[in-house]
């Protein structure tokens, strides 16, 4: 505990990339039942209120959708989305199952170990342009072409959850993903459609699904969100909605 507390503290102090290397080193090498305690007690909570917050803004907006109210918010909603269409918005914003969420950030962050975890709080491997320090971070080796990936940096681990699902919700590639999400709540099905998260392509999606299963992450997922069908009466938002707004994030 001697050596792990003066390693704490050169980091807090800044005394350079040797002690951060050490201590990585350090938790590296912790027991895995020690190592994965530690990664759900910092991950676990900005995730759980992260999908907190979206399964809130889902109910509203599926609530104003099938309603036809507060069309204003829905506008604004489509702009950030980066779509034109309220159905797709739905899509978007409805958040997958904690489990495959928790499996990725451990995953990406070697179970909250990596140099990028610690130095950036960044979770889940992201890639950014900028090759400021202030909101990047070099990767230990380059490319094949020689090239240097730059990792975004975060100023909390919230940020890191946010920006995942913002990534998810936006970008292309993940289309197919969100269609899957938005119909389907068994988060192994789900899962298997993450394969452009990775250059490990399918092989990632079966990492996925075997860090879920192995750990037991199901046990994290919240209940099934209602999804929109003209038939069905708007009641079941409502009620969704109520119960959120009564539980604390």
């Amino acid at each position: 505990m001697k050596v792990l507390f003066i390693i704490l503290l050169g980091i807090t102090l800044g005394f350079g990339d040797e002690v951060t290397k050490k201590y990585i080193n350090y938790l590296q090498h912790l027991p895995a039942k020690t190592k994965k305690y530690r990664f759900k007690q910092l991950v676990l909570p900005p995730i759980q209120k992260v999908d907190l917050e979206l399964r809130k803004l889902y109910l509203e907006t599926l609530n104003n959708i099938q309603n036809n109210k507060n069309k204003q918010k829905i506008d604004h909603l489509m702009k950030i989305y980066q779509t034109n269409d309220p159905i797709d918005l739905l899509k978007r914003i409805k958040p997958h199952p904690i489990s495959i969420t928790l499996a990725q950030a451990a995953i990406e962050s070697a179970w909250a170990t990596s140099r990028f975890f610690i130095e950036a709080n960044n979770i889940f491997g992201m890639w950014t342009r900028s090759t400021s320090k202030e909101d990047a971070i070099a990767a230990g080796s380059k490319r094949a072409n020689g090239r240097v990936i730059y990792l975004k940096r975060y100023k909390s681990l919230e940020d890191s959850v946010r920006h995942y699902y913002k990534t998810l919700a936006t970008r292309d590639a993940y289309k197919h993903f969100r269609e899957i999400r938005y119909i389907s709540n068994d988060p192994l099905e789900i899962a298997s459609y993450l394969d452009q998260y990775s250059e490990q392509d399918y092989y990632y999606t079966v990492s996925i699904i075997k860090v879920i299963m192995k750990n037991n992450f199901t046990q994290y997922d919240r209940a099934p969100l209602p999804i929109l069908e003209i038939k069905k009466a708007p009641s079941d938002a409502n009620a969704s909605l109520e119960a959120l707004n009564q539980k604390k994030i």
